[in-house]
């Protein structure tokens, strides 16, 4: 008993699963490090209650002693960081005038409203970046909006992926 809970600790501390369709589904090594580019997958805290709700409305695993709330971590990759320009529309997340597949914002998802950031333009500051999941159905930046570099708990990487 005792090694079966000292394994779960050792594991939960550099492991996570993915359970969720927004990144393949797998495991995960996870590393703390302040150093972050384009193209990393990270897990993320959300701070707005609003979207926080939502995520709780969504089903999201729950994450304890991590997130405010206890909310889920999300495993999203950053697809844009400081100085690079943001468009949020109807046809989807455009960085640097280039849309990202996938990215259409949904109003309702599962009969849950999403409350997507439609009609924004804006250049990320330092510490700000935008996330995004690899399916349609991700809960990300375009409903969020902006993420500040603060809320990322963890870089990751794929040990295996199903």
């Amino acid at each position: 008993m005792i090694i079966y809970i000292l394994l779960c600790g050792v594991v939960g501390k550099f492991i996570c699963i993915n359970t969720t369709k927004s990144e393949p589904l797998g495991v995960y090594v996870k590393y703390a490090t302040n150093v972050y580019h384009v193209g990393d997958l990270v897990l993320l805290c959300v701070a707005d209650i609003k979207y926080i709700q939502v995520m709780k409305k969504l089903g999201l695993p729950l994450v304890y002693d991590e997130c405010v709330d206890n909310t889920p971590f999300l495993l999203k990759q950053i697809v844009a960081m400081k100085h690079d320009i943001v468009d949020i529309n109807t046809n989807g997340v455009a960085i640097n005038g280039i849309y990202y597949k996938n990215s259409q914002p949904l109003l309702i998802y599962n009969n849950v409203e999403l409350l997507p950031q439609i009609h924004t333009h804006f250049k990320l500051k330092p510490n700000q970046f935008i996330a995004l999941g690899a399916t349609p159905h991700s809960y990300d930046s375009r409903y969020f909006g902006v993420v500040d570099i603060n809320h990322i708990k963890y870089k990751v990487k794929p040990l295996i992926t199903f």
